[in-house]
C-alpha cells in the first residue's frame, strides 16, 4: 500500500527545529482538519481552503525513520466527504498539508469515520513526531513494529512486492502452482530429487553413451569418425564412391579480362590478327581479317588533296574574264555617295542617319499608328485656366489624380490610394477629427442593419452596428471607452484584455470592477449585497455545491473563550470582539481568507451570529428534552 506524502509547511519546519537549529524537536499532532475542497499542497500554504471540521481523536506513531503511521477516528453524526487533511500543532500551527483530486473518504451520518494509513517525510525524522491523543492506534505490522496485517491476495502473493503482507495457504498453494505447475513436483519428479548422485540421477533418466562418459569400444560414440575415418579422408575426390569419373562441359560465359591468349575473330568483335603497324589505319575486309592502309594510302582512296596549296589565275577557268568585267572602285565610291546624299535631302545633322531617326520615334514600328491614336484622345482646348498642381510652395511634381470610382470621388498620388473625398453632403456638416477635441452636439450614430442584440452575429451584421470600439488588432490592448465630467470625475468604460466587460481607472483609482448581468452564473462579490428593506441577498442561484452541514452545538462556548479586546492601528480606539486569525482555529467557514497572503482576513459576523444562534437553538432543546425525561421519571 501506497503511503501519503505530505508536505511540510514552512510554519511546520519552522516548530520542528530545534533551539540550536542543528535538528528536530519532539513535536506534537493534536488535530487534523478536513476539507472537500482539492488544492495545491505548498509548503507556503497557511490555511486549508473549505476547511469543515477539525478532528482531535487520533492517534499514530512511527513505523520507519520517515513514515508515520496514523489513525484518525470520527464518531459524530456528520456527513462530509474528505479531499485535504491539514496535520495541527497544539498551538494552532498548520504542520503539514495534503489533498488529491478525487475523494480520499466519504462518511454518512450513520457511519463512524476511521482512516488509517501511512504518511511519508522526505527529509524529516518520523520519531520526532507525537500525537495527542494516543488512546488508540491501528498500525501496521513491520519487521520491527508489531501491528495489524492485511492478508494478500493471490494476485499479489504471485508479484511479491509489498512487504506488508501476510501470505495465507491458498495464496502460497498459487505461488507454488504458478512456479512449478499444478500438482507438481509428480511422483516421478519426488524419485528423481531422492537420487544421492549424478550417476544415479543419469541412470535413472535412462541416458546413455557419451552424456554419461561412456566411451568404451562398440558404442558407436567415437564422435571425431564417420565410419572410421576423419575428415580429411573425404577431402579427397578419388576416396569417394558412387561418383562420376568426369564432368560434360554446360555453357557459361567470362569476361574479357579472362581472355589472356589465342586471337578474337572480327565476327566476335575482334580484328582478326595478333598484331599491326604503329601509325596505319585498319580497315573493313568483309568477315575476314582487318586489312592494314598508310595514311598515304588512306588519303589516295579518299581522293583527298593535300590542304596547303596555290595555282596561278589561268588554272581556274572564267576567272580572269569576270575581273576583267568588275567596274573600277572609284566609279563604286561615286554611285554610292550620291546615292546617300540623295536619301539625305539636307537633313538636319541630328536626323540624317537611320539610326536617329529610330531613335527619334521610340524604336516604334508602327510609330504613325501610334501618334493617331493619340492625337485622337488628345483634350479639346479648355475654356478656363485649370488648376495647376505640383507648382505651389513646398509642394511635389508627383502626379495627383482626382477620378470617380463608380460610388465616390476618389484621390491618388502617383500610385498612392488616398481614399474617398469626404463631401458635405456625407457629413451632414459636422466632421469627428481623429486626436483632437470635437464638439459634435447632437451628432447621432445609427445604422438599420443590425437585428435584436441576440441575433446581430448570426444575421451578418457584426461589423455594421452604429459604433465600435476597437483595439486596431493589437492582443494586449483592451476596447475602451471613456467618460468625463470636467473637473470633476473620469472613468473607463469597455471590453478589457481578458473579454470581460468592466469599469474603473482614471478617478475610479488603478481598479477594474465588472459588469454584472443575469448571464453570469457564478461570480465572487466582497462584502455583503443588500436588498431594500435590510435584507441579505441569499438567493441559491448566487451559489453552487451546496451540502448540508452539520451545526457546531460548541461554538458559542469557544467564541466566549476566544472574545478579546483590542485598540485599533488606525484611530488607536478601543474595540471588543473577535479576531479572524482567532476564528479561522475554530471555524474557518465563517473566515475569508483572501488569494493574496498581504491582504486583510474578514470575518462574516452574520454567518457566525446566525450559527451561535442555531447552536444554542439545539442546545436548548437538548436541554428541554433532559429535563421533560427527569419530569417523567419524577412522576
Amino acid at each position: 500500500m501506497t503511503a501519503l506524502k505530505l508536505i511540510v509547511t514552512a510554519a511546520g519546519r519552522a516548530a520542528l527545529s530545534n533551539a540550536a537549529h542543528d535538528g528536530t524537536a519532539s513535536t506534537t499532532i493534536v488535530s487534523v482538519g478536513i476539507t472537500a475542497t482539492p488544492f495545491t499542497a505548498l509548503p507556503t500554504t497557511k490555511i486549508i481552503p473549505g476547511e469543515s471540521k477539525r478532528i482531535s481523536t487520533i492517534s499514530g506513531g512511527a513505523v520507519a525513520a520517515d513514515t508515520l503511521h496514523m489513525t484518525i477516528r470520527d464518531d459524530s453524526t456528520d456527513t462530509y466527504s474528505v479531499r485535504g487533511v491539514g496535520l495541527y500543532l497544539a498551538d494552532g500551527t498548520l504542520f503539514a498539508v495534503y489533498s488529491q483530486a478525487t475523494d480520499l473518504l466519504q462518511k454518512s451520518s450513520q457511519a463512524t469515520m476511521l482512516l488509517a494509513g501511512d504518511v511519508q517525510f522526505a527529509d524529516i525524522d518520523a520519531n520526532s513526531l507525537t500525537f495527542g491523543d494516543t488512546n488508540f492506534q491501528m498500525s501496521l505490522a513491520t519487521t520491527d513494529v508489531t501491528g495489524v496485517v492485511r492478508f494478500a491476495t493471490d494476485a499479489e502473493t504471485l508479484t511479491g512486492a509489498d512487504p506488508q503482507l501476510a501470505i495465507t495457504p491458498k495464496s502460497l498453494l498459487a505461488a507454488l502452482n504458478d512456479r512449478l505447475g499444478a500438482g507438481a513436483p509428480s511422483a516421478f519428479v519426488k524419485t528423481l530429487l531422492n537420487k544421492v548422485s549424478a550417476l544415479a540421477f543419469v541412470t535413472a533418466l535412462g541416458i546413455r553413451g557419451a552424456a554419461s562418459y561412456d566411451t568404451g569400444a562398440n558404442n558407436g560414440l567415437d564422435a571425431d569418425l564417420l565410419d572410421g575415418q576423419h575428415g580429411a579422408y573425404y577431402r579427397n575426390y578419388g576416396n569417394l564412391t558412387n561418383v562420376p569419373d568426369a564432368f560434360t562441359p554446360s555453357a557459361h560465359q567470362h569476361s574479357a579480362a579472362d581472355i589472356t591468349s589465342g586471337t578474337l575473330l572480327v565476327a566476335r568483335g575482334g580484328t582478326g590478327a595478333n598484331s599491326f603497324t604503329a601509325g596505319n589505319y585498319l580497315i573493313g575486309n568483309g568477315t575476314g581479317t582487318l586489312a592494314e592502309k598508310t595514311p598515304a594510302q588512306v588519303l589516295a582512296n579518299i581522293g583527298a588533296a593535300a590542304l596547303a596549296h596555290s595555282h596561278p589565275i589561268a588554272d581556274i577557268n572564267g576567272l580572269q574574264t569576270a575581273l576583267d568585267a568588275r567596274p573600277l572602285q572609284t566609279a563604286v565610291t561615286t554611285q554610292i555617295t550620291a546615292a546617300v546624299n540623295a536619301l539625305i535631302n539636307g537633313s538636319p545633322g541630328a536626323l540624317d542617319t537611320l539610326k536617329e531617326l529610330a531613335d527619334a520615334m521610340g524604336d516604334d514600328p508602327n510609330f504613325a499608328a501610334t501618334m493617331t491614336k493619340a492625337l485622337a484622345g488628345k483634350q479639346n482646348s479648355l475654356g478656363f485656366a485649370p488648376v495647376q498642381q505640383g507648382t505651389g510652395t513646398g509642394q511635389l511634381n508627383n502626379a495627383v489624380k482626382i477620378g470617380w470610382s463608380g460610388s465616390k470621388v476618389k484621390v491618388t498620388i502617383d500610385a498612392i490610394d488616398m481614399g474617398n473625398v469626404a463631401l458635405e453632403s456625407w457629413v451632414n456638416q459636422t466632421a469627428i477629427l481623429r486626436g483632437n477635441s470635437n464638439s459634435t452636439a447632437g451628432t447621432i450614430f445609427s445604422s438599420g442593419a443590425p437585428p435584436n442584440i441576440s441575433s446581430i452575429s448570426s444575421s451578418g451584421n457584426d461589423r455594421n452596428t452604429s459604433l465600435q470600439i476597437g483595439n486596431a488588432a493589437n492582443n494586449s490592448a483592451s476596447a475602451t471607452m471613456s467618460f468625463i465630467r470636467e473637473g470633476q470625475c473620469g472613468v473607463h468604460f469597455g471590453l478589457d484584455t481578458d473579454n470581460v466587460m468592466k469599469i474603473g481607472g482614471w478617478s475610479y483609482g488603478a481598479v477594474a470592477h465588472r459588469i454584472i448581468h443575469e448571464g453570469i452564473s457564478n461570480w465572487n462579490c466582497p462584502g455583503q449585497i443588500t436588498a431594500a428593506g435590510g435584507f441579505q441577498i441569499s438567493d441559491e442561484r448566487f451559489k453552487h455545491d451546496i451540502e448540508p452541514r452539520a451545526v457546531d452545538t460548541t461554538l458559542a462556548g469557544k467564541l466566549a473563550r476566544m472574545w478579546s479586546q483590542w485598540y485599533r492601528n488606525s484611530d488607536n480606539g478601543f474595540d471588543t470582539g473577535l479576531t479572524a486569525q482567532g476564528l479561522l482555529g475554530v471555524a474557518p467557514q465563517h473566515v475569508k481568507v483572501p488569494d493574496d497572503p498581504e491582504k486583510m482576513l474578514a470575518i462574516d459576523k452574520a454567518g457566525v451570529a446566525l450559527e451561535c444562534a442555531l447552536s444554542a437553538d439545539i442546545r436548548i432543546d437538548q436541554l428541554l428534552s433532559r429535563i421533560e425525561t427527569l419530569e417523567a421519571r419524577a412522576a
